[in-house]
């Protein structure tokens, strides 16, 4: 049985922010894909190459990305290139940026990933309704 979820794809991130978020997420709902070594053509000078997160949105996997965000907190905003693939097959491709300060709560994070990605809202208010206090 096929179970069609939300999928958010993070592009853009460096080796310690997939382990990082690696960590954060629960296993079954996130994979990191590496580029290969020889992705790139030989001899030729390109950008270092980059890692692609791929999430399946649940509350627990928003509350792993919240807390992936808030380790950041030291910046003053997130910024990541992402991609929202839809249960109904549409696809949507946006920067979003993501406001953190030292006094940012679980809460608030977990309600800013929600609006800015446009996430199912039954599915962040079950996310908030997990944590704790």
């Amino acid at each position: 049985m096929i179970i069609n979820m939300e999928e958010l794809r993070i592009s853009g991130l460096d080796e310690l922010d997939a382990d990082e978020l690696e960590e954060a997420v629960p296993t079954d709902e996130v994979r990191i894909e590496r580029p290969q070594s020889g992705d790139a053509a030989d001899g030729a000078h390109h950008e270092p190459l980059t890692i692609l997160a791929v999430i399946l949105i649940s509350s627990t996997a928003i509350r792993g990305l919240t807390a992936w965000l808030l380790k950041k907190r030291h910046r003053s905003k997130v910024e990541l290139d992402v991609e929202i693939r839809r249960p109904d097959g549409t696809i949507e491709k946006k920067r979003v940026v993501i406001e953190l300060s030292e006094s940012s709560t679980e809460a608030d994070i977990v309600r800013e990933v929600g609006d800015k990605f446009g996430l199912d809202p039954g599915t962040v208010a079950k996310a908030l309704a997990q944590i704790p206090g």
